[in-house]
């Protein structure tokens, strides 16, 4: 994360330091990359090991929302440049939203190089929130942009802020190392990829940050004063770790449970004996000939597994999963209204994510179009933004079918014009619709 005190001597004001958030979010992270702090340098006489669910819980979100996503900018010339910058930016979508998820926030940026525009994702080590404004709008934030130039490495610090429609910029440059140590100032133009950037840039007539900032649409239960996101799993923490905490016990009822047999030393001494004496022998030092003695447990290892389907299920409840993503629906028993509900659970997941998608989108591509035409890198014309994110993975492909039943059932009463039934069926307007429709004089009876 960036340095709390160079923030502040940027900025010039006194931000407020929201230590709980910062210190959830590092755990949020160490989650994410399967280091939990109950498995790593914890010493024990359990061998705890991440299974990996947190994981597990953001893909299962990030492929739903946007696997079938199709983002259609329409206008003229300034329009084709827009959606050539977002269809670049789609391909890595789905991936930067899985940590997106994770970490509760990411910002999309556009920058200027070389003439043309890219954009850069941002998640919680490379960007620090300064200010909201009372709608709850991220109106002031730094940047941290790691670069190396031979062998030399620096940092950038980038400070946006948007106030009275004036949008500054303001960058530093300092030296650094490999893990992006923040150290002593040097001017810009020592860095040459830099050299021809202002150190300060002030536009007039921004309506909002050129920047899409992405918040997971979940209450924050870290810290009320923040208005920051909170990561998907964030309720769900100490479920984690007990389900890792029960695989190792599932684990361990296995490797204790291993068929032995407990024999005498005599035994051991048959000449040609070349068992395996650390997995299947065991000498024990008595002076009985021939004694031996087998251990073969009965395993415990289905109340075990019933148990991480259970935590497995609270798991998918706090994080807004349907009930059988991560637990085996074979183990858990559930009502109708259950399996339904759980459904329904997840497609308003789903949704909401994927609105909170639309929000950062539309303000990235006002991102993207302020610099084109600050830099005349397209014609300044209108632009509109298409969002379809297709429903074949997250809606309930029974229930769909139901429904086109009962539609179909009212066209043949009279009740429903058909071409209402044709829409909805083939997912088409209605000129499409009617002009798909049979005439009625080709209607042939068949006896």
């Amino acid at each position: 994360m960036i340095p709390y005190d160079k923030i502040k001597e940027m900025t010039g004001e006194d931000i407020p330091f929201y230590s709980e958030m910062e210190r959830n979010t590092r755990l949020w992270y160490s989650l994410y990359k399967n280091k939990p702090p109950w498995s790593c340098g914890v010493k024990t006489d359990r061998n705890i090991i991440s299974i990996g669910l947190p994981s597990a819980i953001t893909r299962e979100l990030a492929k739903p929302a946007v696997i079938e996503s199709k983002i259609t900018i329409q206008g003229g010339q300034k329009a084709i440049f827009l959606q050539n910058q977002i269809d670049v930016m789609m391909k890595e979508l789905r991936h930067n939203l899985e940590k997106g998820l994770a970490f509760g926030n990411m910002i999309y940026r556009p920058y200027l190089y070389d003439n043309q525009i890219g954009i850069a994702c941002h998640f919680f080590d490379t960007f620090f929130p300064v200010a909201f404004d009372e709608r709850g709008i991220l109106t002031q934030v730094v940047f941290l942009q790691k670069i190396k130039n031979k062998n030399n490495w620096y940092v950038i610090l980038e400070h946006h802020k948007l106030e009275n429609s004036i949008y500054t910029i303001q960058s530093k440059a300092f030296l650094s190392n490999e893990q992006g140590l923040i150290g002593q100032e040097i001017p810009l133009k020592n860095i040459k990829s830099w050299q021809n950037v202002s150190d300060n840039v002030a536009i007039g007539g921004i309506e909002k940050p050129l920047f899409g900032f992405f918040k997971t649409p979940f209450g924050n239960n870290i810290d009320d004063c923040s208005n920051m996101g909170v990561s998907v799993y964030s309720s769900a923490v100490d479920l984690i770790k007990q389900a890792d905490e029960q695989w190792e016990a599932l684990q361990w009822e296995y490797k204790s449970g291993e068929r032995k047999l407990f024999i005498s030393p005599e035994a051991l001494q048959i000449p040609g004996n070349k068992q395996n004496t650390d997995r299947l022998f065991r000498q024990l030092d008595i002076e009985e000939k021939g004694f031996y003695q087998e251990f073969s447990p009965a395993f415990r290892d289905s109340n075990l597994y019933n148990g991480l389907q259970t935590i497995y299920k609270m798991i998918e409840f706090n994080t807004g999963l349907s009930y059988g993503v991560l637990s085996d629906p074979q183990t858990v028993a559930m009502t109708a209204t259950e399996i339904e509900s759980s459904k329904q659970r997840m497609y308003a997941t789903v949704f909401d994510i994927q609105n909170a998608l639309e929000n950062t989108i539309s303000d990235l591509v006002y991102a993207v179009s302020t610099l084109a035409d600050l830099y005349q890198l397209a014609p300044n014309d209108e632009y509109e933004i298409l969002f379809d994110w297709g429903d074949g993975i997250i809606k309930d492909t029974q229930a769909q079918q139901e429904e086109l039943e009962h539609m179909r059932a009212d066209v043949a009463a009279g009740l429903l014009k058909p071409e209402l039934y044709i829409m909805k069926k083939y997912n088409v307007d209605e000129s499409t619709a009617k002009s798909m429709m049979v005439e009625q004089s080709e209607v042939t009876e068949v006896y």
